[in-house]
């Protein structure tokens, strides 16, 4: 199912299907993220399998604001300075997960984008792993999400083209020195510069 519409219906639908045990396509200020309600026992190994991704790696949850992210994961002082910096933004943050549910570390992203932002505060946490298959292309628009994912989706909720690049994603998970997994929409310098000065 396609949805593009005012987000006082498209919401209440995306809840519905959530309610249901069912996953929906929706916008970031990325890609089109693949979520679930990240708390319901076995979604993460379910999104897991449905994107045929091994299930060691870490999956991304979206939240609204810096409460939800509180209640999900340790913040750390470094983890502090780069959400001051950058959040809402393209960062996803690595860090050691406060919910038995899911495993060390859990990837927070926290995106600056007005409708994300709504529908998260009605759902709840949602896993925030983009919408394809394993080693497939990054979908930045709903129809490149469907060809890959297709009916397994209960609504895909179009909201236009995305930016095509990914968040940067920096692991703050162990002591020492922060690893940069994966440069993105900013820089790795940025993150270091702000790193430094705070």
């Amino acid at each position: 199912m396609f949805v593009m519409k005012a987000e006082e219906e498209a919401i209440p639908q995306a809840l519905d299907v959530l309610r249901k045990n069912g996953l929906i396509v929706y916008p970031t200020d990325t890609l089109y993220g693949l979520g679930g309600q990240a708390l319901k026992p076995g979604m993460l190994e379910r999104i897991n399998e449905i994107k045929q991704r091994p299930n060691d790696q870490p999956i991304s949850v979206c939240v609204s604001d810096m409460r939800m992210m509180e209640d999900l994961a340790f913040i750390s002082r470094r983890a502090q300075i780069l959400c001051d910096a950058f959040l809402p933004g393209p960062l996803t943050l690595l860090l050691n997960t406060k919910v038995s549910s899911i495993p060390d570390p859990i990837g927070i992203r926290y995106p600056d984008n007005d409708f994300t932002l709504k529908l998260v505060k009605t759902t709840g946490p949602l896993t925030a792993t983009s919408a394809n298959l394993n080693r497939a292309p990054s979908p930045n628009t709903i129809e490149e999400a469907r060809k890959q994912l297709g009916e397994v989706v209960g609504l895909y909720l179009d909201y236009g083209p995305c930016n095509s690049q990914p968040s940067t994603i920096v692991d703050l998970s162990a002591p020492g020195e922060p690893k940069l997994v994966r440069e993105g929409s900013i820089s790795f310098d940025k993150i270091m510069k702000a790193l430094e000065v705070g």
